[in-house]
């Protein structure tokens, strides 16, 4: 029997942006403010300070919605990286002009200052509400080890595609698919089905290398029609291929979980 692993994400949060008028990519100013303390220094705070000013710049074309589910996931006081990572997702910056960066005293704290014009791109169309699935995993909380099952129910027919996040991978190697494969190639689903739905293989969770329990992440991409994608990517290169599909035609939803030791 061959085992798909499914070793994820260790971050945190996790965005939807709901746009309302999306189109071409256009320059969005975006502000970002961090104050500098005995933890966080002076660099640090100003690269935090730039992630929340991209971040800005990605809300302004849509709402935010945090998904309840993945509240426990974020263990620090300040998740703006986590945060800036996830709405990527629905967005992508492709470029950055005119960054003013500044450290002003405000009031006992010293606090940098960023402002900046991003060129985002959240894709093409709106998302039609009759083309929809659920998610779900038998819990929240596996082994090393453990056997994962994903149980999809669609609105209609659609073609489906799950992949991992493992943040630990080198950098083209992060987002590994692990649904549909060549133990498992259909991947047009009209209703409700368990995967793996045959005998042949396993969906086991692994535990990834790091210190600690592990924050980690599904990825499901439902299309209209079938698209063909890689068996790795980078995640500029998984933002990018998403956005690449216009938004009626994908439904796209995340599904967190934790591996303790």
């Amino acid at each position: 029997m061959e085992y798909a692993t499914a070793a994820l994400s260790i971050l945190k949060f996790l965005f939807d942006l709901s746009v309302a008028d999306v189109g071409e990519p256009r320059w969005v100013e975006g502000k970002g403010e961090v104050a500098i303390t005995r933890e966080l220094s002076e660099a640090e705070a100003c690269a935090r300070s730039e992630n929340r000013a991209k971040l800005n710049a990605l809300r302004k074309l849509g709402g935010e919605r945090i998904s309840s589910d993945t509240l426990m996931h974020c263990t620090d006081d300040d998740c703006p990286l986590s945060r800036f990572t996830w709405a990527a997702f629905d967005g992508l910056i492709k470029d950055i002009k005119d960054k003013v960066v500044t450290v002003e005293k405000t009031g006992p704290l010293q606090v940098c200052y960023t402002v900046l014009q991003a060129y985002v791109d959240v894709g093409k169309g709106e998302p039609d509400p009759d083309f929809d699935l659920t998610v779900r995993i038998p819990r929240k909380v596996f082994q090393h080890q453990d056997v994962m099952t994903v149980t999809l129910n669609t609105t209609q027919p659609m073609y489906v595609s799950v992949f991992n996040w493992n943040p630990y991978a080198v950098d083209d190697q992060q987002i590994e698919m692990i649904f549909p494969n060549r133990l498992d190639s259909s991947h047009r689903i009209d209703g409700a089905v368990t995967i793996p739905n045959n005998g042949k293989y396993s969906i086991r969770v692994s535990y990834p290398d790091t210190k600690g329990d592990a924050s980690e992440f599904l990825h499901v991409v439902a299309t209209r029609r079938p698209i063909r994608f890689l068996p790795l990517y980078s995640v500029y290169e998984f933002h990018t291929k998403l956005l690449e599909i216009p938004r009626q035609d994908r439904r796209y939803i995340r599904k967190p979980y934790r591996i303790v030791k």
